[in-house]
């Protein structure tokens, strides 16, 4: 008789708090959802909203101040260490502001991305008509027949192949022809696998 009593209570006990019981499962069980792996695409991720943190691995490294070189020079920039899974796939980006002091006609400001084995691409600009700060992007392509790219939403990771195991990735700055300051820099370097 006394399992009779239990489970009298526990449907009065249920009856009266019914709503609130219901409440506690939604809120405990919330409304996520399961997804198939690597179904989520580019055009289901909203412009801008994935952020830095949200992608285990990248390492970031940054130039505090700017950097000025005379013409004809070169200069180490920012570097990154990280570990290459294989099968080796690194994804890079980079930005910097570039500024032209002399206007002499042909002239180069360049931002090399080296490794410590390759050079995956270079980022260059060719600035002849003023001396104005241009900002100056990675972007996929970029290289010897293509410069970086100078709007932001043009811009992306350049994907490069590295042989696994530790590598450093590193920025370097070179003006050719004139004297060339950059600032902002910012290199970025996510393994893929």
């Amino acid at each position: 008789m006394h399992r009779d009593q239990m489970l009298a209570s526990l449907i009065t006990y249920v009856r009266s708090h019914h709503l609130a019981l219901l409440a506690l499962f939604v809120a405990l069980g919330g409304t996520a959802y399961a997804i198939e792996s690597n179904s989520v695409r580019s055009k289901h991720i909203v412009d801008g909203q994935v952020k830095p943190k949200d992608l285990g691995g990248l390492k970031t490294a940054g130039q505090g101040e700017f950097v000025q070189l005379d013409p004809d020079s070169r200069v180490n920039g920012p570097e990154v260490d990280v570990r290459v899974p294989p099968p080796g796939l690194v994804a890079v980006y980079a930005r910097s502001d570039i500024r032209l002091f002399d206007d002499l006609g042909t002239t180069t400001c360049l931002v090399d991305i080296d490794t410590d084995e390759t050079s995956p691409s270079p980022l260059m600009i060719d600035l002849t008509e003023d001396a104005s700060p241009r900002p100056l992007y990675s972007a996929p392509g970029s290289g010897e027949d293509v410069a970086g790219v100078l709007r932001e939403a043009d811009a992306g990771w350049i994907v490069v192949e590295s042989t696994p195991g530790n590598r450093t990735f590193q920025l370097e700055f070179a003006a050719g022809g004139t004297a060339c300051r950059f600032e902002n820099t910012r290199l970025h370097v996510l393994p893929v696998g």
